[in-house]
């Protein structure tokens, strides 16, 4: 008598295998996109503390704003550091400074800036402070370029930063 695999052996292992295959996949698949979210999240708060960290040790070296004026709010900044202007505004989905060095966009390659806006507030003249010094309201969303199964991550950020 000959030794072998009858045809049922075979379909029974041929459909364990198959069961197997389909959970090792769905696993590995799941695995791929907690990574993908991981990294979108992570590319945001990169950029987003990026971009306000930037802006705020730039307001606070600055001498002069020159926009927006006192009181109102604006989508653009134009600030004076030591003689040079720099301006802050956006180029379509960028962030953009613009200075005597060039032009420089902020954010990263899979992150989009949108609602960017610069609100001028005055501090009053005081005895301890007898010239009034300007803060500045920065506040703007970044969206993530990755597109995930829960959608595209989008985080805010607001700050104020004053000149010194």
């Amino acid at each position: 008598m000959k030794k072998g695999f009858t045809i049922i052996e075979l379909l029974i292992f041929m459909g364990i295998l198959s069961i197997l295959l389909y959970v090792l996949t769905d696993i590995f698949v799941s695995s791929l996109d907690v990574k993908t979210q991981s990294e979108s999240q992570a590319s945001l708060q990169q950029d987003g503390r990026y971009i306000l960290s930037k802006l705020i040790y730039d307001i606070n070296r600055a001498s002069a704003i020159n926009s927006p004026s006192l009181g109102t709010e604006n989508n653009s900044l134009e600030i004076v550091i030591n003689g040079q202007t720099y301006s802050y505004s956006l180029d379509g989905d960028n962030l953009k400074l613009t200075n005597n060095f060039g032009d420089n966009n902020l954010n990263g390659y899979n992150t989009q800036v949108s609602n960017l806006s610069f609100l001028r507030l005055g501090n009053p003249v005081t005895d301890e402070r007898p010239s009034p010094k300007d803060n500045i309201r920065i506040s703007f969303n970044l969206k993530s370029k990755m597109i995930i199964n829960s959608g595209q991550e989008i985080l805010n950020f607001q700050t104020s930063a004053g000149l010194r």
